[in-house]
């Protein structure tokens, strides 16, 4: 949840190595209750999602240095979600789950249990934060099959299954 703590690893990671050829991105917390990181997001979309986000982007000049010296597609960014995705779209007009209305496009369009749907007096559900950061997830590793899979990139989102 720390944009500075993962700042200072994206940094040592440079004095170590000039290039990646693959980074998972697997951090990840799910509270029922608000968290919010020291920017003011969101607990769990600022560790699940924004987290792997600035990772991911700081380490991009080692990635493309890597994929400019492998077979296409060698070089991977994996990012960890789950079945959580089916929970909540991104809420993009209240990604901080605060109990705004939000657009019926926002809104998960499937039946869901009550423990899916109940929010807390403040608006908030953990369960819809969860759901939101993991949906992130897939649409980052989209986002960035466009944006670099021509350059030898390669991003998949995953969930890790279960038993």
């Amino acid at each position: 949840m720390s944009q500075d703590s993962i700042r200072a690893a994206a940094k040592e990671i440079g004095t170590l190595t000039d290039r990646l050829d693959l980074v998972i991105n697997n951090a990840g917390v799910m509270t029922q209750t608000r968290t919010s990181t020291k920017e003011g997001i969101e607990g769990q979309f600022g560790a699940n999602h924004i987290g792997h986000f600035l990772l991911t982007n700081l380490l991009a000049p080692q990635l493309l240095a890597a994929a400019e010296k492998s077979t296409p597609g060698a070089t991977r960014v994996v990012n960890l979600t789950s079945l959580g995705h089916r929970i909540s779209p991104v809420r993009f007009s209240d990604w901080n789950i605060t109990g705004k209305d939000i657009p019926d496009e926002e809104k998960n369009p499937g039946p869901l249990p009550p423990l899916f749907t109940e929010n807390a007096l403040d608006g908030y559900n953990g369960w819809v934060a969860y759901g939101q950061a993991k949906t992130a997830n897939i649409l980052f590793s989209m986002g960035l099959n466009e944006r670099v899979g021509g350059k030898g990139v390669v991003s998949l989102a995953v969930h890790p299954g279960c038993k």
